[in-house]
């Protein structure tokens, strides 16, 4: 008897469903960045939120509501909103126009320039990078690791459902540590879009 336990067990293991590997926050990242590369029109909302104790000194208001239309390669609209700005940014692959509502000014540049080289020249002539601009660039995964030193998987969540919690959408949570900040992306685990 004690000699066939062994066995038993052995075989009692054999039977038990293999456990699909636990994914990696780089691998998860990837498939994200994948389908967004291959739409070459989308849109999107999302609401930005940060901690405006960490930016002593700037104006910038701690919750933004940001709505975004992207065709690739050259043209992309977005809107900004928060308490105190309203602002739009259209390119249209010539020129570049940033208007804002609240305080009634506008400017419009030259920039003919695709999406992705229309954010380094923000960047390197203005210090400025559109709302969420990582996202419609051509490759996102490329941009994302840039900015991350590391990115890890957290494990999964659900997104607020309707009534009663119930509804959501399930993900995967990776966090993206950078040198300036972090972040945390929440990946649909059947789309593989941005969630949250």
């Amino acid at each position: 008897m004690r000699s066939s336990l062994p066995g038993i067990c052995l075989l009692a293991t054999s039977l038990l469903p293999l456990s699909a590997a636990e994914p990696t926050g780089d691998q998860i990242l990837r498939e994200m960045s994948a389908k967004l590369t291959s739409a070459r029109t989308f849109s999107f909302k999302a609401t930005r939120e940060i901690d405006t104790a960490l930016l002593p000194g700037l104006a910038l208001s701690g919750k933004v509501r940001i709505s975004a239309l992207v065709q690739r390669p050259l043209k992309f609209a977005a809107k900004a909103e928060s308490k105190s700005d309203s602002r739009q940014f259209i390119a249209d692959g010539r020129t570049l126009t940033m208007f804002d509502s609240k305080k009634n000014f506008y400017a419009t540049v030259p920039m003919r320039k695709t999406i992705d080289g229309l954010v380094a020249e923000l960047d390197e002539k203005y210090g400025f990078t559109p709302p969420l601009a990582d996202f419609a660039m051509s490759d996102p995964y490329e941009e994302f690791r840039r900015q991350a030193q590391t990115v890890v998987f957290l494990g999964r969540g659900k997104t607020g459902g309707g009534c009663m919690g119930f509804g959501g959408v399930a993900c995967d949570r990776i966090a993206l540590k950078g040198k300036v900040a972090d972040a945390e992306l929440w990946i649909g685990v059947k789309d593989r879009l941005p969630h949250k």
